[in-house]
């Protein structure tokens, strides 16, 4: 009997280490390697790597091999499968894009559709993008 996909990828995060492991990885604006992970979740690397290798199997990680260090194994990098469900988790670089989408301000004031001035910045200073109109 073949296990559907969807089951293997819910199976494969309803551990709470690979899940911890995977919210991790997609926090990350770059591939991590296992020492990375580990550090960071107070983990034993040797604890994370089988984790990770179950994750990918179930496709929902791609990883790079990046070349040897000193001694010891390569190295490899994962990073969240371009194919894998986001389940919600928004990319470190979409407020970045966000940001260059919102209008300077400089040609004029921003008003709403019946004449009423609306705020220019948002909470951290930057100005806001508006479904309203320029005066």
């Amino acid at each position: 009997m073949t296990v559907p996909p969807q089951l293997d990828l819910l199976k494969a995060l309803g551990d709470n280490t690979r899940y911890a492991i995977y919210l991790e990885l997609a926090r990350s604006a770059r591939p991590l390697a296992t020492a990375d992970i580990s550090e960071t979740l107070n983990l034993h690397p040797n604890t994370v790597r089988p984790h990770l290798e179950r994750m990918r199997e179930a496709g929902l990680l791609d990883v790079e091999v990046g070349g040897r260090g000193d001694v010891g194994r390569p190295q490899h990098r994962y990073s969240i499968a371009a194919n894998a469900p986001s389940l919600g988790f928004e990319p470190p670089t979409m407020p970045v894009l966000a940001r260059g989408t919102r209008p300077t301000g400089a040609a004029g004031s921003v008003t709403s559709g019946c004449g009423v001035p609306v705020s220019s910045t948002d909470g951290d200073g930057l100005p806001l993008v508006s479904t309203a109109t320029r005066a």
